[in-house]
């Protein structure tokens, strides 16, 4: 467990900078880190685990690993959904991450969209709300 709040954000910040300079895999360690802390600390529909959630999705989308990545977009599509609502801007994209997450995996028919038209639906959804 963080110490303090201060701990938590040094090790999201420390995670934010390893993925950006390329050293996804050490991003990863801290995000699990940061994802579990969350959790414990503030329940599974927080806004700050989403966020969490989804930049450990992120990672393992860069890293190749779509399965993985599925199950932390999916967590991280949950509590945006129940902070925003599903159709906001938030909760879109992380939809819209999640959907080509399954579109690499070769699921998108699976969640009953057709791989062309998924992407272009998710798409105009993401940019309405926003506009």
């Amino acid at each position: 467990m963080y110490h303090s709040d201060q701990q938590g954000k040094a090790v999201r910040l420390l995670a934010n900078f390893l993925s950006s300079i390329g050293r996804v895999q050490e991003a990863v360690q801290h995000w699990q880190q940061a994802l579990k802390e969350d959790e414990a600390r503030l329940g599974s529909s927080h806004l700050q685990t989403a966020q969490s959630a989804a930049a450990l999705a992120s990672c393992f989308d860069d890293l190749g690993r779509a399965e993985e990545a599925e199950v932390f977009h999916s967590k991280a599509l949950d509590a945006l959904a129940k902070s925003f609502g599903r159709s906001s801007c938030e909760a879109t994209a992380c939809e819209l991450a999640l959907a080509a997450c399954r579109f690499v995996q070769g699921k998108s028919k699976l969640h009953g969209m057709l791989p062309a038209t998924q992407s272009g639906v998710l798409c105009l959804q993401a940019l309405v709300p926003c506009i």
